[in-house]
């Protein structure tokens, strides 16, 4: 038995007369580590990262709690540490049946691994990049040429044909009544000639305006796209999730804080 609302199931372990290093953040609020016999009190704010320097003279355990108001479960938030010898805290840190790190083909398998899912995503970037240019390409140098070829055809030939039926009934028109058709020709050559500007200045316009804003949406893709690449990359590492790179990550940094550990222990005790 320990303390009510102050002991904890797993309690975090530092060496006495060793300073140490402690990393403070959160997952959701504001709290506060906090721990009295050690004057200690840093802020945990979720997104960021705090630290704390702790360096105790001697053994014992050592509680705390959380002192800053978190929601409704602020006074279950405890804090315990034990202050032990740097033996003690060498079989806490490396049991002597935990191997000292991850074979050499366990670090080919983790960082391959990592290159593999970062040449997955690369791929996948670049497959859609390629897939957008070739159905930009296809679509305003392939399809509309024919398209608007088509088109103009059939325009073409059936303007063509009512043309010359027009032409037909106005000159039959001509001859009953000359000056009602004179005047329906100049309209119908007024018409002409602003159909004439649509199709040759207008159009072309239009066509080569809507063309750029397709170049500056698939610009503005390619430019999320790798936007998003960088923040995934980073995500990986600065994320409060559980990914496969961080524990490689932190393996890494275990095996060689262990390494450090041993060849300072082996240095103050003469070995």
């Amino acid at each position: 038995g320990g303390y009510r609302l102050l002991d904890v199931d797993n309690r975090f372990v530092v060496p006495y007369t060793v300073p140490m290093r402690v990393l403070v953040s959160s997952s959701d609020v504001v709290h506060s580590w906090a721990i009295p016999s050690a004057g200690v009190k840093v802020d945990g704010v979720a997104g960021r990262v705090n630290q704390v320097g702790l360096s105790f003279f001697g053994p014992g355990v050592v509680y705390g709690q959380c002192s800053e108001l978190c929601g409704v479960n602020h006074s279950f938030m405890p804090v315990c540490g034990e202050v032990v010898s740097c033996e003690a805290y060498a079989l806490w840190l490396l049991p002597k049946n935990c191997p000292v790190g991850s074979t050499l083909w366990g670090n080919c398998c983790d960082w391959g691994y990592m290159l593999l899912c970062g040449l997955g995503r690369g791929v996948k970037w670049c497959g859609g990049l390629y897939w957008g240019w070739w159905k930009f390409f296809g679509y305003y140098f392939m399809v509309m040429p024919v398209k608007w070829t088509v088109d103009s055809t059939v325009v073409v030939v059936t303007g063509s044909v009512h043309t010359c039926c027009d032409f037909f009934d106005w000159g039959l028109w001509f001859l009953k009544s000359p000056s009602a058709a004179c005047n329906h020709a100049a309209i119908k050559i007024d018409g002409w000639i602003e159909s004439l500007f649509m199709t040759v200045v207008v159009t072309p316009i239009e066509i080569t305006w809507n063309a750029f804003g397709t170049i500056g949406s698939v610009i503005g893709k390619a430019g999320r796209g790798l936007i998003q690449l960088i923040e995934s990359a980073i995500s990986e590492l600065s994320g409060p999730d559980e990914t496969h790179t961080k524990r490689a990550v932190c393996e890494e940094v275990r095996v060689w804080m262990v390494r450090f550990y041993r060849v300072m222990a082996s240095r103050f005790r003469g070995d």
